[in-house]
């Protein structure tokens, strides 16, 4: 075991490449014993690390043994509302790095992940304030339905868990530790039950269900050979909206009822992720690939559903795009007025720079 702020990268013949402090290390390391050994070597400084609930390092290492680093800070961005055609009318806070996963407790305070250091922290706004919600780590918040209680994932002393705490401040009650990551997505209308995404390294993402009532033991509500995530529950509870890969290369948006029984429809057809309901349940918006919002017209028949138009909103220059991120939740949010709280990345953003180390051979 070593310590290391992301997960490692094995280089051949016998390396461990890994990020401790921003700073690219390799270490000895026996495959067939998972064993390292001897003092790690530096490779590089000021390597970009992804906080959060996964954390990921900006390195990659090939079988040929190049390896690839990008380095600087994460980029600038700010929380701002626009109304549906895009006009801008107002700010949460001020542009800064390391904001990510908005979400709004009906349309009154918002709670964000904020990076620090090697870690995140939830954040939560309160008229015009913004107060550090958690102290040992968290991240990807979600209120409950009566805005009293959040949600958020965090890793404390090498135990994944998702922990429950009043919104006004108090104790932290412990719902769920596991060895996988969980990435929660939604807390359902009636407050029973909290979905979230399982990660697995192997078997991709899929959605599943911790109940808050009876014996709290977590189901799958899909756990196919695609990768499912980013489950949210329509205003009524009855459906479940997400995005999956099971069209090809691209992700789509589909439909689900909740719990069920079977049956399917895809919302999206060009493309999307990052499904977010409409407050009165008529509308699915999405992010398509070129990043503009979509809005698709949802009409309920009965135990069935009509997928209407797919309408083209505005460009909210959402960080990170049209591109669905592990570990990034949905970087928008609706508020009970149709108004939309968008995590708007900086104008004109240069690209960081990638260094490249070819037939990269350390000495022992």
């Amino acid at each position: 075991m070593t310590s290391a702020d992301t997960p490692g990268l094995y280089a051949s013949p016998g390396w461990l490449l890994f990020i401790r402090q921003r700073t690219l290390l390799a270490q000895r390391f026996d495959p067939m014993r998972e064993t390292v050994n001897g003092e790690p070597l530096r490779v590089a400084d000021s390597v970009a690390v992804r906080t959060g609930p996964l954390a990921l390092g900006a390195f990659s290492v090939s079988e040929a043994g190049s390896i690839a680093y990008r380095t600087g800070e994460s980029a600038l961005t700010q929380l701002r509302w626009f109304d549906r055609s895009g006009k801008m009318l107002d700010s949460v806070g001020p542009m800064e790095s390391g904001l990510f996963d908005p979400v709004l407790s009906r349309g009154r305070h918002v709670a964000f992940g904020k990076e620090r250091g090697g870690g995140s922290d939830v954040w939560v706004t309160e008229d015009t304030h913004i107060n550090r919600f958690t102290i040992e780590g968290g991240g990807l918040p979600i209120w409950s339905p009566d805005g009293r209680h959040i949600v958020f994932a965090t890793e404390r002393n090498g135990s994944r868990s998702l922990f429950q705490k009043p919104a006004g401040g108090g104790a932290e009650i412990a719902l769920l530790q596991s060895p996988a990551v969980m990435m929660l997505s939604d807390w359902s209308p009636d407050g029973r039950f909290i979905l979230y995404t399982d990660v697995d390294r192997e078997k991709g993402t899929h959605l599943w269900v911790l109940p808050l009532e009876g014996d709290r033991k977590p189901f799958p509500f899909l756990n196919t050979r695609f990768s499912e995530r980013w489950g949210q529950f329509s205003p009524d509870g009855h459906w479940v909206a997400y995005e999956s890969n099971e069209a090809g290369q691209r992700n789509e948006i589909y439909l689900r009822p909740f719990p069920g029984p079977d049956g399917q429809w895809q919302v999206s057809i060009a493309g999307g992720v990052y499904p977010r309901w409409a407050p009165d349940g008529k509308e699915l918006y999405y992010l398509a690939p070129d990043g503009k919002l979509m809005a698709a017209a949802i009409a309920v028949r009965g135990a069935t559903l009509e997928i209407g138009a797919r309408t083209p909103l505005f460009q909210p220059r959402i960080a990170g795009g049209g591109t669905s991120i592990v570990g990034r939740r949905q970087q928008y949010a609706v508020a009970p007025d149709g108004r939309f709280l968008v995590n708007v990345a900086q104008d004109n953003i240069s690209e960081l720079p990638i260094t490249l180390i070819l037939n990269w051979k350390p000495k022992p």
